[in-house]
């Protein structure tokens, strides 16, 4: 970065992202219970996936999309 704002603004972002999701994720967590909060928070990746996709127009690979697939295959063995 350039000058010293950019890097403030930086900083201030990427604090505030992060102790907005933690906060979110210890709701969760009070809400849901540990385990199901942990199976929701191991989905992220594939929800990031699509969101690109639907938001972004980005492109779906193969390897991108059978790692969807073994994400969610592994959520759905540990719920069971």
């Amino acid at each position: 970065p350039a000058s010293p704002l950019v890097w403030l603004a930086i900083i201030t972002i990427s604090l505030l992202c992060t102790v907005f999701a933690l906060c979110l994720l210890t709701m969760g967590i009070q809400i849901l219970g540990p385990v199901t909060a942990s199976v929701l928070n191991m989905i992220e990746p594939v929800t990031s996936l699509v969101a690109g996709f639907l938001i972004f127009h980005d492109r779906l690979s193969v390897k991108s999309t059978a790692g969807c697939g073994c994400i969610i295959l592994s959520a759905l063995f540990i719920s069971m």
